[in-house]
């Protein structure tokens, strides 16, 4: 069998099992290609014929097909069935047909790259090319019947499996955040409030689940390290930093490292790094969630601090997108402003986000964190939902600043409105006062 019927043969299967399929069998088909995914001409015609089929609510199998699509199609109809031992091993046929597709697009930019007239050129089919390598890359152009198709699709999954939204470790975010990957969520602070310290918090828990780069501009690796440690064994951070480690202290530091050794943590340091440099580091990493420490220090070209930032915040979003992965990216707030009557600080508001109003416009969530007292040096946090797009508005939490361990705890003036899903057996929920369970 040669390299062009090897590529066939899938496509010519997956033919067969909307012949061969059960009636719900057909919405998965549809969700899961798009007739450009066929290399075969005839048989991206059958799938067209048989997905105008199923948009009519009309039956789709052989005889069906066949009278839609036309006499002449008979023989390939009939040559689809036989290649198709059972329809039962679609998704395994439709992955085939997805990397076919996917490497005769990336085949043709690597073409287009060898054609290059300059460097310029290259580098913009480069960046193409490892786009196309990511997972989510398809559904950039979809019409409204495709995406209907996807719709009720997602509707009869939901049914059978409950949504699995992003567990932050946090119960104030899990429970008001509907978070996916592919989204884009900004958590906004003063300088030294503690976005680092809350990122590792957050970052070191959904680790657990999900492969994540920690893309750090301005702090290094062993900081970082010292930081997290610290709160994850209850080491003073001051003992680790100076050495002065009783027998205890070092015994739970080496607890602490062996529980956290087998995470898909990567800390990546890359001060001076672009968006696309962050991008392809992703890619390498095949990183599902990403935090960037912080978005106004990303090296984007800008003839301003507001057309830098504002650069860095859209492809951000896009990277988000385009590669299907959650990206957290920390930002700094502009320092508060005095109430007129009484002088004191003005709890910040997304306009408070410095020197670009387009990260405000991009992000699907934003949280803001600030101290409670700005008077008092190791004064508690409050963290507010800024905006939360496809979500409701709750009253801010109040995170108790444990500085010695490197510690927030949660604590609720008034508990979250609670989801209409099953979190009952998430730790906390009936106490009002919460650790982090990292």
């Amino acid at each position: 069998m040669d390299k062009n019927e090897r590529g066939r043969l899938p496509e010519l299967s997956m033919i067969g099992c909307l012949c061969l399929a059960p009636e719900k069998l057909p919405a998965r088909i549809f969700e899961a290609l798009r007739p450009e995914d066929f290399g075969d001409a005839a048989l991206r015609h059958l799938f067209e014929a048989g997905r105008a089929l199923w948009l009519e609510s009309k039956a789709l199998d052989a005889v069906t097909l066949l009278n839609r699509a036309g006499e002449s199609y008979e023989g390939l109809i009939r040559e689809a069935m036989a290649a198709t031992p059972t329809a039962a091993n679609w998704r395994e046929y439709a992955e085939i047909v997805r990397d076919n597709a996917q490497l005769r697009e990336i085949q043709s930019v690597a073409l287009r790259m060898l054609e290059a007239g300059d460097a310029e050129q290259a580098r913009r089919s480069l960046a193409e090319a490892q786009g196309l390598l990511a997972e989510n890359r398809r559904g950039r152009h979809i019409t409204l019947g495709d995406a209907l198709i996807a719709f009720m699709a997602r509707l009869e999954e939901i049914e059978k499996k409950k949504p699995d939204f992003l567990d932050w470790g946090l119960d104030y975010m899990t429970d008001t955040l509907d978070t996916e990957l592919g989204d884009f969520v900004v958590i906004g602070g003063y300088p030294s409030a503690g976005k680092t310290l809350l990122a590792l918090q957050l970052a070191a828990h959904i680790a657990t689940k999900h492969r994540l780069g920690f893309f750090s501009l301005e702090t290094r690796e062993r900081k970082l390290t010292a930081r997290l440690m610290s709160h994850r064994s209850g080491v003073p951070l001051r003992s680790i930093k100076h050495g002065d480690l009783t027998g205890p202290d070092y015994r739970k530091l080496m607890n602490t490292a062996q529980q956290l050794y087998e995470l898909p943590f990567t800390i990546e340091e890359c001060a001076g790094d672009t968006v696309e440099e962050i991008r392809a580091k992703t890619l390498a990493g095949r990183y599902q969630v990403i935090f960037v420490d912080y978005l106004q220090l990303v090296n984007e070209k800008g003839g301003s601090r507001y057309e830098i930032v504002t650069e860095t915040s859209r492809k951000l979003h896009t990277l988000a997108q385009e590669l299907g992965v959650l990206v957290v990216a920390l930002a700094q707030l502009q320092r508060p402003d005095k109430g007129p009557k009484d002088g004191k600080p003005v709890p910040p508001g997304m306009s408070s986000l410095k020197e670009s109003g387009q990260i405000e416009q991009d992000a699907d969530a934003i949280l803001l964190l600030y101290p409670e007292n700005p008077t008092v040096k190791d004064s508690d946090r409050i963290l507010k939902v800024g905006k939360n797009k496809e979500g409701e508005a709750i009253k801010p939490c109040t995170l108790e600043f444990r500085g010695a361990t490197q510690t927030f705890v949660e604590r609720f003036p008034e508990r979250p409105k609670p989801k209409p899903r099953d979190q009952s057996k998430r730790p906390g929920r009936d106490s009002g006062q919460v650790e982090l369970p990292l």
